[in-house]
């Protein structure tokens, strides 16, 4: 949410940046925002990639999925912060603008994180084969779930 803030002010002052700097410096603060974010939101989709599932997931697995999930978020949340920062669609819906865009902003981005988490998982499959379940995934799948069990006839005779 804050990188998102950072992004939507860059591209508001953006004019104002351009007009005090030089416009590379502007593009350069663009990258550096873009590269961070990467690096944060890859770290944090990894490490919800790799202790949620109930399943044992490697490393390079986890490390690629999250490049690509983050990376697809970042830019998503450019464009959502160009359109922020030019558009103001808020304004649209007077008071409940602001409802308007958060609604907007969550639907965006778990997409984009349940798309990078099939991602993940698809990715795994393609170079693992199988996914082999966690210890606790095994125990819960052995027990008897009583909704399954069905009673037993007696014999009539």
């Amino acid at each position: 949410m804050v990188s998102l803030v950072i992004s939507a002010l860059l591209s508001a002052f953006g004019d104002w940046l351009s007009g005090h700097f030089s416009n590379s410096f502007f593009w350069m603060l663009q990258a550096v925002n873009f590269i961070v974010s990467i690096i944060i939101l890859a770290v944090l989709f990894a490490l919800m990639f790799k202790f949620i599932p109930d399943v044992k997931l490697k490393w390079r697995h986890v490390v690629i999925g999250s490049l690509v999930t983050a990376f697809l978020f970042d830019i998503g949340k450019l464009g959502l912060a160009l359109y922020f920062g030019k558009v103001n669609p808020g304004t649209v819906y007077g008071a409940a603008g602001s409802v308007i865009l958060m609604l907007l902003w969550v639907s965006y981005s778990s997409g984009i994180v349940f798309y990078g988490a099939e991602f993940t998982h698809a990715y795994a499959m393609c170079y693992s084969g199988r996914l082999p379940p966690t210890e606790i995934a095994k125990n819960v799948k052995n027990r008897s779930h009583p909704d399954r069990m069905r009673p037993q006839r007696s014999k009539s005779i």
